[in-house]
């Protein structure tokens, strides 16, 4: 995201300098004269810049959600604080645009676009690639699988696609395919983030801050770099001061997913017809996941998980 960006007066956007008079240079903010590049969303010269960006975006990822679109933006560029109005009319307009003329383009997911309902008992395309996604993804969150999702071909509302990720991580969580998400700004969830913790001290004498605190975010616990390292610092000062608190995080082991080999509750086999549908479904989800996978990973991928 430090690579400078550089737009001719043509409207060709490279990242190496073209040597062309009167371009346009971004990240560094300084013109080949060395006078200081505007940062005001509303100069001409910015909202070139703005717009070529926003192009450069659509061209690249297609016709995704705005709020999906403005992640793609360097912020070291176009700040968000200072641009993310600008931007996100500039998208708004684009996609309108280039929507009108039949000039948009979206990803395809099994060659269509598609839409979907989470549901355990009806599995289409979209509840067996959510599955998936939440299960060996297990530490993003809700808004980047809706990203995902997008990105994949699913043509949802954020809304609906954040109701139905969450009853994915649910029943992921049931299976034993993903650990409980838990946020260290949620003071509910600080009772089991504490045990994690003691869990992994008390197992691991000689990790570092930086250790434990991967191993916690391996464990999809969320937070800043701040709030681990005060966690951290007293749960080391606990299990000091009790032994028998000690005693106990040890003898629970380290945190790790325990896989009850079902999906959505139920096991599969490819000698059984009546699972084939799903088992395909599944298939194509870790094709779309792995885009350098051959047959045979696809295959030993899903063994290993339990078909």
């Amino acid at each position: 995201h430090n690579t400078p960006i550089h737009i001719t007066t043509q409207g060709h956007i490279t990242t190496t300098d073209p040597g062309q008079p009167n371009t346009l240079h971004l990240a560094p903010k300084h013109r080949r004269d060395g006078t200081l590049v505007t940062t005001d969303p509303d100069d001409p010269r910015t909202s070139a810049a703005l717009t070529a960006a926003a192009i450069d975006v659509i061209q690249q990822h297609g016709g995704l959600d705005v709020r999906h679109l403005l992640t793609y933006v360097s912020h070291e560029t176009f700040p968000a604080r200072k641009f993310a109005k600008a931007l996100r009319k500039r998208f708004t307009d684009l996609l309108n645009d280039l929507g009108a003329v039949g000039e948009l383009w979206g990803p395809l997911y099994r060659g269509t676009r598609r839409t979907g309902k989470f549901s355990e008992q009806d599995i289409d395309a979209f509840t067996a690639w959510l599955y998936r996604r939440v299960s060996v993804g297990d530490r993003a969150t809700a808004p980047t699988i809706a990203r995902n999702a997008h990105e994949a071909g699913f043509v949802l509302g954020f809304n609906e696609l954040v109701a139905d990720i969450k009853q994915a991580m649910a029943a992921a969580e049931k299976d034993g395919r993903r650990h409980p998400e838990l946020s260290m700004t949620k003071p509910g969830h600080r009772p089991q983030i504490e045990e994690l913790t003691d869990r992994i001290l008390a197992n691991n004498g000689d990790r570092t801050l930086k250790d434990t605190i991967a191993d916690l975010i391996a464990a999809n616990v969320h937070g800043e770099h701040p709030q681990f390292k005060a966690l951290v610092d007293a749960r080391k000062q606990a299990l000091k001061d009790d032994p028998e608190l000690e005693a106990a995080a040890q003898a629970q082991g380290l945190p790790t997913l325990s896989p009850t080999g079902e999906f959505l509750g139920r096991r599969l086999n490819a000698d059984t017809p009546t699972d084939h549908d799903f088992i395909s479904k599944l298939a194509y989800a870790a094709a779309w996941e792995n885009k350098t996978a051959t047959p045979d990973d696809i295959t030993e991928t899903l063994q290993r998980e339990g078909i």
